[in-house]
C-alpha cells in the first residue's frame, strides 16, 4: 500500500498536473508527471472504459505494485498514471516493464525540468 504522504490525492493538486505537467503515453498507460524535487506522489486514473469494477481494481493493484517496485527509479514529480483498456489483458511483468519504460522516455524528454 502506498503511504499517504506518497498519493496524490488533491483536486487542485490533479488540476496543477494537468495543466502544467508532461506527458509521455504507450499503448497500455500514460504517465503525466510535474516535477517536485525532494518528493515524489503518484496518483492513479482508471476509467470505465478499461472494464467493469473486478478488472479496474485489479489493474490498480498492479498498478501500485509496480509503482511501489520501481519506486526509486521514478522521477522526483507528482504523477498520474492514467490505465488504457489494454492494460487489463497484460501480466504483471509488462506492467512494470511499461512503467520504466514510460519512466525513462520522461526522464530522457528535452522537456522535462526534473
Amino acid at each position: 500500500m502506498l503511504a499517504r504522504d506518497k498519493r496524490l490525492r488533491a483536486e487542485q493538486d490533479w488540476a496543477r498536473l494537468f495543466r502544467d505537467g508532461l506527458g509521455v503515453a504507450g499503448q497500455l498507460l500514460t504517465l503525466v508527471a510535474l516535477s517536485t524535487p525532494g518528493k515524489r506522489r503518484v496518483g492513479f486514473s482508471v476509467g470505465r472504459k478499461v472494464g467493469n469494477a473486478v478488472k479496474r481494481n485489479l489493474v490498480k493493484r498492479r498498478l501500485r505494485s509496480a509503482v511501489l517496485n520501481a519506486w526509486d527509479q521514478l522521477p522526483e514529480a507528482d504523477m498520474a498514471l492514467i490505465a488504457k483498456p489494454a492494460l487489463v489483458e497484460v501480466d504483471f511483468a509488462t506492467v512494470e516493464e511499461t512503467l520504466r519504460g514510460l519512466s525513462r522516455r520522461l526522464l530522457a524528454d528535452k522537456r522535462w525540468r526534473g
